[in-house]
């Protein structure tokens, strides 16, 4: 699903802001 799949990269994406 591509609502899915798009969810799980901007998850990823904050989790890469917040770790830096």
């Amino acid at each position: 699903m591509l609502l899915r799949k798009l969810a799980i990269c901007v998850f990823m994406y904050l989790f890469a802001i917040l770790s830096s």
